[in-house]
């Protein structure tokens, strides 16, 4: 009983840990740049995190004082330590020798350097902030939607899907008068933008947060490394030329003076003892927040041409019917209710919506919901353009459905309906105006449509005649 109890609570915090980078088999609720974001970043941080934290508090040479006690030791440690002065840098590490990691080119010799106490409690603020924005998005503006998506195709055990295609048509996709048309994928796509724009705010928030406990010198700290270590000495040519000053040392020296003040309370006078200390600590930070700059720098970049394409997402309906034929080819539907869905007219966010949820399902689940998907939009559409006629848009919808999965001929077998065929073609063309748009953009083959004629009682697209093809004379039918 106790191993099991152990067993369920490992397997309940390995729950949460996956959870927390967003991985073990969830939705696709996210994308590559999210990823990087609030999975691999946070990563990073962590790691720097942990070591620092081990570091500063298991190791018992965190800070070592030439000549001085354990008090001296942790005096130090605790209140911090200067830069030493320039006049005794020279001495100690000169530009010749290079062997010494120092603050170099700093005169300020009370400039403490008692941040590397807090780093820890600063990088897990950075991964607080690094974390915000997918917190936001997926408990604020996903809410569990594509999720519930997926639930509900999954659960629907009909093949066509039609009762989810139908929920997700008409709470997503379908234009109603009077109303924000597809107000829900609006929100969804929107909202999307919005916290990839928190991801860059993110990082200009961390930056800034280092930047100001390292005394601004983080923001430059990358590009100064560069240049630092693109230099070469040239004893030869320019012998005086000793290059930039080390940026790694200045942020995090490995050599720094601390002076400790002692006195009795019987004296009037004050015993300063300066001493030079090790900072061992800083041999890893200096290169692990080299390595978050450059990785900081590199993810802004990324995130803003990730802005710019989201913003011509946004503004072009083109490259969002374009992702979505792309989905639908991987998912392997049929290319007929591919260019059906391209048909439909749909606008940029209901094209995302749209998009995103086929990336979470199977491609059976997929062709069995696009198909669902593209009736009931004939269906509304028809039903929208009947002006009530019940009969007449059912027929529709059937001679619609009939069409797009090729059995046209099922449609005019039986010859009984001769006579009405013909009949309703006459007054069809007496009255071209009477009819509407519903499924102009849905129609057949004209040789099928010559060979067939519209169902009895259906009213043929608007501006195909009554056969679906040109109006021919009337003495055509004699």
């Amino acid at each position: 009983m106790v191993l099991g109890a152990n067993w369920n609570n490992e397997t309940d915090v390995g729950k949460h840990v996956t959870k927390l980078f967003g991985g073990g088999g969830q939705l696709k609720i996210g994308n590559f740049l999210f990823s990087l974001h609030h999975r691999w970043t946070l990563l990073l941080i962590l790691v720097g995190l942990f070591v620092i934290s081990a570091n500063n508090y298991l190791n018992e040479k965190a800070i070592t004082c030439l000549g001085g006690q354990d008090y001296h030791n942790h005096y130090c440690y605790l209140h911090g330590a200067a830069h030493i002065p320039d006049f005794l840098q020279k001495a100690l590490a000169p530009k010749e020798s290079g062997r010494r990691c120092t603050a170099e080119g700093h005169g300020d010799k009370d400039r403490s350097t008692s941040y590397y106490i807090w780093l820890p409690f600063i990088l897990t603020l950075c991964a607080i902030v690094t974390k915000l924005p997918w917190i936001v998005w997926k408990n604020v503006i996903e809410r569990g939607l594509m999720e519930k998506l997926v639930k509900d195709i999954a659960a629907d055990k009909e093949d066509t899907a039609s009762k989810s295609a139908k929920r997700f048509y008409n709470t997503a996709l379908k234009n109603r008068k009077n109303c924000v048309a597809g107000i829900q994928a609006t929100v969804y796509n929107v909202g999307f933008a919005f916290c990839e724009l928190l991801n860059i705010v993110a990082i200009g928030l961390n930056f800034h947060i280092l930047d100001t406990i390292l005394h601004g010198q983080f923001s430059p700290y990358g590009l100064k490394a560069n240049e630092y270590f693109a230099f070469r000495y040239d004893q030869k040519n320019d012998p005086d030329n000793h290059g930039p000053s080390n940026p790694l040392c200045s942020a995090f020296p490995t050599e720094v003076s601390c002076s400790v003040a002692t006195g009795g309370i019987a004296k009037d006078t004050v015993d300063v003892t300066n001493m030079i200390c090790l900072l061992s600590n800083n041999v890893f930070n200096q290169y692990f927040f080299l390595v978050l700059w450059w990785w900081w720098v590199t993810l802004l970049f990324l995130s803003c041409l990730g802005l710019v394409y989201r913003i011509a997402q946004l503004a072009l309906p083109q490259l969002g019917r374009l992702r979505l034929s792309q989905t639908m080819t991987l998912l392997c539907v049929d290319p007929v209710h591919q260019k059906s869905v391209d048909e439909m007219t749909l606008n940029p966010w209901q094209l995302f919506l749209l998009n995103r949820l086929l990336l979470n399902l199977k491609g059976s689940q997929a062709t069995a919901l696009i198909p669902a998907m593209v009736a009931e939009n004939d269906k509304s559409a028809i039903e929208e353009n009947s002006g009530g006629d019940e009969k007449h848009a059912l027929v529709q919808i059937n001679w619609l459905k009939a069409l797009r999965q090729g059995r046209i001929e099922d449609l005019y077998t039986s010859n009984k309906h001769t006579h009405v065929i013909r009949t309703r073609c006459h007054h069809d063309h007496a009255h071209p105006d009477r009819h509407s748009g519903a499924a102009a953009s849905l129609r057949p083959s004209q040789s099928a449509q010559q060979q067939a004629g519209p169902p009895p009682g259906a009213r043929p697209p608007p501006g195909t005649g009554a056969l679906g093809a040109s109006p021919r004379p009337r003495g055509h039918y004699h």
